[in-house]
C-alpha cells in the first residue's frame, strides 16, 4: 500500500484510511476485530474513527472508539497504526438523533 509522511512529523501512513463509523454497532466487536486485522495484515496503517461514530444507540458512548481501544490492547498492533479522531464534532442525542453544542473551541480541543 502506498504511503506518505505526515510534514512536520515523524509518521508515515497509508494513503487510504480504514474507516470505522459501523464498530461496535453495526459491525459486532467479533467482526470489527477481523477486519482490522485484515487491514493491517495487508500494509494498512491509518485508522479512522470520532467519538460519535456509532452514536445513534443510547446504551454506549463512543462505541467505536470503544472497539478500536479493545483491539489496540488485545491484538498487540498499537505500535503498528495511526489513529486519527476528530474532536469537534457535537454530541449527538441519541433519542433524537440531533446534534448538541458545537465542540469546536479550546476547552474541547485540548
Amino acid at each position: 500500500m502506498e504511503q506518505i509522511k505526515i510534514p512536520g512529523t515523524d509518521l508515515t501512513v497509508t494513503t487510504v484510511g480504514l474507516g470505522s463509523s459501523h464498530f461496535g454497532t453495526e459491525t459486532d466487536s467479533e467482526t470489527s476485530f477481523r477486519i482490522l486485522d485484515a487491514w493491517v495484515e495487508n500494509g494498512g496503517n491509518l485508522i479512522d474513527t470520532a467519538h460519535v461514530y456509532g452514536a445513534s444507540r443510547p446504551e454506549e458512548e463512543s462505541p467505536s472508539e470503544k472497539t478500536i481501544g479493545d483491539w489496540m490492547r488485545t491484538s498487540g498492533k498499537r505500535d503498528q497504526i495511526v489513529l486519527c479522531t476528530k474532536g469537534g464534532h457535537p454530541v449527538i442525542d441519541p433519542a433524537t438523533r440531533t446534534f448538541g453544542t458545537p465542540r469546536v473551541n479550546a476547552e474541547t480541543l485540548q
